[in-house]
């Protein structure tokens, strides 16, 4: 469906407002041709960037010039291609997916190795929660909600909803902004919206700003407004072993860092716990990437499956920050016949960090490490 005129014409007045002068664009698909989304792009050595968008095509405003332009994807090998920019550019990319390899650490007496990597990673993450204390960056976000067969009238209230073709579908919100976030620790937020346009209603179900999108996945729960009454418990929370089984995937090499792939499976219905994937860089034991979901056997309100998709991007050598956060989402109402979906891409980029703290611990796999208790006091030591 053709977006309406008034976000192509916020989207363009974007565009020609850029200092850059140029735009490199294209799509990137995978091995047997489909469209990969919400892929993070950005240029090497920099956080400049953006995400592909539900099609897979994305475009990003460089200098015209000489770049190198990085596709990141979790569960896809990391893609650096160099481009030779000349006003508007050209560049196609085909992701690959990643072989995992299990070798020797699928060896680890009788416990699943998937326990140790997430007990190392629970011990490194008062670090990681409070590592940078002072920081601002640019967040660009779009929203779109769409519904199917939604009636005229539900219990007596009429429907008004513009944009739906004769069988009552079609999208019913777009959003789209561009903001400045700036962090100081421990709580200190601000969030200068740039540009934004709203079209439509998304009946309260939304992330379309920075301060909405706030969470540190370092800590204990996340407090996704809209989804639950109830905080997401972290697998890497004090209690997780209470609540996730844990199970080692595999492992692949990227520019030398080890990834490890664990999956998370629910010990308990009714509470909100992720499934799905989540990846450690060995060694140092950060997040690298995570591809989890909910469904409404996790207690969620309003839909029946959220799945959310987050990758890291190197600031520094030894400072990781979130570089593309995605969340989809679907609902069926089978009372009224109703179904819909959405999706909101988040873009963090011109990262300016104004105090962090030097990560130079290294810990071996089989390092001792002491579990940490639920009722600890999170300071960073």
């Amino acid at each position: 469906m053709q977006a309406p005129i008034s976000i192509l014409l916020f989207i363009s007045l974007f565009l020609h407002s850029s200092v850059y002068g140029g735009i490199v664009s294209g799509q990137v698909t995978d091995e047997e041709g489909n469209a990969v989304p919400f892929v993070t792009v950005y240029v090497e050595g920099t956080t400049n960037g953006t995400t592909t968008n539900s099609e897979g095509n994305y475009q990003l405003e460089l200098k015209d010039g000489y770049h190198t332009v990085v596709f990141r994807y979790v569960g896809y090998k990391t893609e650096i291609k160099p481009v030779t920019v000349s006003g508007q550019t050209a560049l196609d990319v085909v992701l690959k997916r990643i072989v995992f390899q299990l070798g020797e650490a699928q060896v680890d007496g009788n416990e699943d190795p998937a326990y140790r990597i997430m007990r190392l990673a629970r011990s490194r993450r008062k670090f990681y929660q409070q590592q940078v204390r002072d920081y601002s960056c640019k967040v660009y976000v779009k929203g779109l909600n769409y519904v199917k067969n939604l009636p005229k009238r539900i219990l007596g209230r009429s429907l008004d909803v513009s944009g739906l073709d004769k069988n009552r579908s079609g999208i019913v919100y777009l959003s789209e902004s561009l903001s400045e976030f700036n962090f100081k620790y421990p709580d200190k937020t601000k969030e200068r919206v740039i540009a934004s346009k709203v079209s439509g209603n998304s009946q309260g179900f939304t992330w379309n700003n920075a301060t909405s999108l706030n969470f540190n996945f370092y800590d204990r729960t996340y407090n996704l407004e809209g989804l639950s009454d109830r905080d997401l418990v972290s697998p890497i929370s004090p209690s997780a072993n209470l609540y996730y089984r844990f199970i080692y995937r595999g492992f692949y090499t990227e520019d030398s860092i080890i990834v490890n792939k664990i999956e998370l499976i629910p010990k308990v219905s009714g509470v909100p716990l992720f499934k799905g994937h989540i990846y450690i860089q060995e060694n140092t034991w950060r997040i690298h990437g995570a591809d989890v979901y909910l469904t409404s056997e996790s207690g969620i309100d309003f839909v029946d499956t959220v799945r959310m998709k987050v990758d890291f991007i190197p600031i520094t050598e030894d400072l990781w920050m979130k570089g593309n956060l995605s969340f989809d989402f679907a609902f069926n109402v089978k009372l009224f016949k109703v179904k819909g979906w959405g999706t909101f891409s988040s873009v963090f980029s011109d990262y300016s960090i104004k105090e962090f703290v030097r990560d130079t611990t290294r810990l071996t796999r089989y390092s001792k490490v002491e579990e940490p208790e639920e009722s600890e006091i999170d300071e960073l030591s």
